[in-house]
């Protein structure tokens, strides 16, 4: 009798615990709050840019070639272009940031050799070397969201905007010159004639970034700049021109690297 008591109390103990155990099968973690946790995006950083340009030529090379005497292909794409950038979380949109830029560059053409009748002795002939520059600048804002691929990959759509200046400049002269001839008019033999035209300009895109540390970050870049070039343009800062071809322009697809350092999560 004393053995069936015990073995009686120990089954009304025991059967309790059996069926919770039941009960846990049923229970799911994953429903549990919090047990996924998304990764939070922050990042404030500046860096180096490098930039490869593409702008179409054709309108430019044309007047290379009948005005200046340059080859048919004488300006190529890409140009390289190059400058900075930093960037910082924005706050009140979730996986955002605001980026501060600005890069420049340009390609200048091998001197030409030219010879022409000297202008003081007209029975005989000078020497001079002709020149060719086209230069072109972008400055604006950057407005990212970043989506994240694990910690350390984030691929970051982005459009980009703000204003820029394109110059184009001619230029020959002997190869020495008097201090006399520092004078307020030019002629045929030594000149300087500038171009150069402000404009806004648009460039969506996307950057591949990989953060190999918490403060060290590198990135490849792709994208179009689609520019809004002025009907008129400045020619030696005193005169308009507003008959400029419209192929030049600052437009065209450019590829970028950055390295940047800051804070990267």
């Amino acid at each position: 009798m004393k053995y069936l008591l015990i073995f009686a109390l120990a089954f009304a103990l025991i059967q309790p615990a059996v069926a919770q155990d039941d009960q846990l099968d049923d229970f799911k973690f994953e429903d549990e709050p919090g047990s996924e946790t998304e990764l939070a995006y922050f990042a404030a950083a500046g860096g180096y840019l490098a930039t490869l340009f593409f702008p179409n030529f054709d309108d430019l090379n044309s007047v290379a070639q009948s005005r200046f005497g340059f080859g048919a292909d004488a300006f190529k794409s890409p140009v390289y272009v190059q400058g900075g950038e930093g960037f910082v979380a924005f706050p009140y949109i979730k996986n955002s940031r605001i980026g501060f830029f600005g890069i420049a560059g340009g390609k200048s053409l091998d001197p030409k050799d030219v010879k022409m009748a000297n202008p003081l002795l007209l029975t005989d002939s000078i020497s001079a070397k002709r020149y060719l520059d086209y230069h072109v600048s972008f400055t604006g804002v950057s407005l990212d969201y970043a989506l994240m691929f694990g910690k350390k990959f984030t691929i970051v759509p982005n459009v980009r905007g703000g204003f820029g200046s394109m110059i184009i400049q001619s230029y020959q002269g002997t190869t020495e010159r008097s201090w006399d001839d520092f004078k307020p008019e030019g002629t045929t033999v030594n000149y300087l004639n500038r171009l150069e035209a402000d404009y806004l300009f648009v460039q969506p895109g996307v950057h591949f970034e990989f953060a190999a540390t918490p403060f060290f970050m590198l990135r490849a870049s792709g994208g179009y700049t689609l520019s809004f070039m002025p009907s008129e343009w400045d020619y030696n800062y005193a005169s308009k021109v507003n008959d400029v071809p419209s192929g030049i322009k600052a437009s065209g697809l450019t590829a970028q690297i950055g390295i940047f350092l800051g804070l990267f999560q």
